[in-house]
């Protein structure tokens, strides 16, 4: 939690002249298990799953393993479309899931 409050500091106080040429280093993957982190807490406490929340946690769970329990994206995606999943980027990955909701829910 400390890498998140630095960040955090950091930005709060870019404004002082005292460091004007001071930088961060951007650590995606603290983000990633930040926003992880958040998800879970929210489905702990009740909180409906969006579209977007399913979305980010199945791609993360094919690019991301680690993070989750083992076994768990392989429960969920068939085995002929992991590599499919793998092979879109993040946009292409969202848009197709999100149609792939929508389709299901209404049929269209």
């Amino acid at each position: 939690m400390s890498g998140v409050k630095s960040d955090a500091n950091f930005f709060k106080h870019a404004n002082n002249e005292a460091h004007p040429n001071a930088s961060i280093e951007f650590d995606p993957v603290v983000n990633e298990v930040y926003m992880l982190m958040s998800l879970i807490g929210l489905n702990k406490l009740g909180a409906a799953q969006s579209d977007e929340i399913d979305a980010f946690l199945l791609w993360l769970s094919v690019h991301e393993p680690t993070y989750f329990a083992e076994g768990f994206a392989e429960n969920r995606i068939p085995a002929q479309s992991f590599a499919k999943i793998r092979s879109l980027n993040k946009r292409e990955f969202f848009e197709d899931f999100v149609s792939a909701r929508r389709i299901a829910r209404n049929g269209k």
